[in-house]
C-alpha cells in the first residue's frame, strides 16, 4: 500500500506542475467548461459529508484523504491541494502541497487553517481507485485523450 501511495503523491505532485492550481498552462487555458467546473465544485461541497465519515472511519484500503481550498489576498485567487488533514472541528487544518503561483499569504509545506466553505474539492484512493476530485473529472474532458486516458488509468477510472 505504501508503494501505492507514494505513486499518487507523484502523481498529485506532478498534475499541479503541469497544469497548476489556478494557473492556467497554455495546454488548458479557457478550455474546460466554467459552468461544468461551478457544478463539479458545488457536487464536491454537497458531498464533504461523505468524504468527512470515510475521513474519521477509513475502510479498509482508504488512504491519501485530500481536500482543495481556495485561497485569496490581494494577489487574486488560487486553489490548493491540501494533506496530512485534521478535520476534527473547524477551523480544519491541512498543510500546502505546491508551491504558489498567484497568491502570496501561503508557501509549500505550510500549515494552514480553513473552513468548510472554502473547500473546493476533496479526494482519497480507496483499493487504488480515486474518489471524489470532481474538478479533475472536468478537467479531464479538455485534455489530450492519450493524456487524459493515462491519467484515469493511473488513478483506477
Amino acid at each position: 500500500m505504501k508503494s501505492r501511495s507514494i505513486l499518487v503523491t507523484v502523481f498529485i505532485a506532478t498534475f499541479l506542475i503541469l497544469f497548476g492550481c489556478n494557473q492556467k498552462s497554455e495546454l488548458l487555458t479557457n478550455q474546460y467548461d466554467e459552468k461544468e467546473m461551478n457544478q463539479a465544485i458545488e457536487t464536491a461541497q454537497l458531498t464533504f459529508d461523505k468524504f468527512l465519515e470515510r475521513f474519521r472511519n477509513p475502510q479498509p484500503g482508504d488512504e491519501d484523504f485530500n481536500v482543495k481550498v481556495k485561497i485569496e489576498d490581494k494577489n487574486g485567487v488560487e486553489h490548493f491541494w491540501l494533506s496530512d488533514l485534521r478535520l476534527g472541528s473547524e477551523p480544519y487544518i491541512g498543510i500546502i502541497g505546491n508551491d504558489p503561483g498567484i497568491v502570496r499569504n501561503v508557501k509549500f509545506g505550510q500549515q494552514y487553517s480553513f473552513q468548510r466553505a472554502d473547500i473546493r474539492d476533496w479526494m482519497f484512493m480507496s483499493n487504488g481507485k480515486m474518489q471524489g476530485n470532481y474538478t479533475l473529472r472536468v478537467i479531464l474532458k479538455s485534455m489530450p485523450e492519450e493524456e487524459s486516458e493515462e491519467i484515469k488509468k493511473n488513478i483506477g477510472w
